[in-house]
Order: C-alpha cells, then sequence, then structure tokens
C-alpha cells in the first residue's frame, strides 16, 4: 500500500481535497479459480470503452473500437503466419522443439499464509475498494478482515466506472482475490501454522 499513501494513510488523506482526485479506478490482475486467463485484458478494453464514450461519445467510441478490434486480428493474422514459418526453421535447428522450466518454485500453504498476512495493509484495502463497512453489498464484506481506516473516499468508487457489467466483474475480480486468502488473513484463527495444520 505504499505507493497509495497519499489516499489510505490518515495522515496524508486530509492534504489530498476530494476535487484532487476524481477518479480511481482499480484493474484487477489475478486469475479467478478455474480460469484459463486473467480477465485484465477484459477490464482494460472495457476502461479504453469507458474512456472513449466519455469523450467522444458512444457511438464514435463504437466505431474506434471495431477499428481496432480490426487492426489488433490484422497484425495477430500476420504474427501468426511469421510464427509459422519461425517454427519450422528451429524445428531443423533443434531436436527438442520446446524445453519446459522444471524449476519453477511453489509457495507451500504455510507460505502463502505467511505472504498473505505480510500484506494484509493491501487486501485491506482491497476490502476498502468493495466500500468497506459501508458495502451496499453485504456480500462483498468479507468477516475478520476491516477495510483500511480514513482512506479517501474516492478509494470505495475504485469498481463504479463503466457500466453496471464492468462494475460486477470488477467486483467479483476483488472479492476473488480476497476469498482465496480470507483463511489466511483473519488473525483470529491463529497462527499460520495452527490455520495449514487445521486444513490439511
Amino acid at each position: 500500500t505504499q505507493w497509495l499513501d497519499f489516499l489510505v494513510d490518515p495522515r496524508l488523506v486530509k492534504n489530498v481535497g476530494d476535487d484532487g482526485i476524481q477518479e480511481f479506478i482499480v484493474l484487477p490482475v489475478e486469475k479467478r479459480p478455474g480460469a484459463n486467463e486473467t480477465l485484465f485484458e477484459k477490464h482494460i478494453e472495457n476502461l479504453r470503452r469507458h474512456l472513449l464514450s466519455n469523450r467522444y461519445g458512444a457511438d464514435a467510441s463504437n466505431e474506434m473500437m471495431r477499428l481496432a478490434e480490426e487492426q489488433k486480428r490484422k497484425r495477430e493474422e500476420t504474427r501468426s503466419r511469421q510464427r509459422k514459418v519461425m517454427h519450422k526453421h528451429e524445428a531443423h535447428l533443434h531436436s527438442s522443439e520446446k524445453f519446459v522450466n522444471s524449476t519453477k518454485s511453489k509457495l507451500t500453504k504455510l507460505g502463502e499464509c505467511c505472504l498473505a498476512r505480510y500484506l494484509t495493509d493491501d487486501y485491506r484495502l482491497i476490502q476498502s475498494m468493495l466500500g468497506g463497512d459501508e458495502a451496499s453489498n453485504s456480500e462483498l464484506v468479507i468477516a475478520g478482515l476491516d477495510p483500511l481506516d480514513a482512506t479517501h473516499p474516492v478509494v470505495q468508487k475504485a469498481c463504479s466506472w463503466g457500466n453496471e457489467q464492468q462494475q460486477e466483474l470488477c467486483q467479483g475480480d476483488l472479492m476473488s482475490i480476497l476469498m482465496r486468502r480470507v483463511k489466511y488473513l483473519d488473525e483470529s484463527k491463529g497462527s499460520c501454522s495452527a490455520i495449514v495444520s487445521a486444513n490439511s
């Protein structure tokens, strides 16, 4: 949260007037459980559409997005053809076409818990982005995880951009991040060792 101190540290928040920061937008990057990819690109596309629409209107925004998508498709087709040519060339140079990195390290459950506890303030910030204790939807409040105190009001509006579907997508991604760590973040359940042992 250090990079956001001016919005989350009560000593600094008072120096940032309500009119100093008009919008605060969050774009979650983490994958949801069971998903093959992050929704980050979807968030970026929706944000681009939102900003273009606000600036140029819905019709012009839709036309710009259509043209951008067409250009993207053409670039991907060109890259695909280039990769096929390169792949054929590389197949002659190497007996093995792919090398697998088998040294990827994974955190143990205890390591995940310790890291989550270390980043507690970051998860509390996410809880604040969902509206904290004042969330209109009680499903967005995680028990045992208090939002940060005295954050700038704009933080609670992190997912309030775009249409209703985009707002739900943003909130859902943030909730997904919290739900994967909630068992580690509730310190009333004891130490990381106790939590990991109980869930084994």
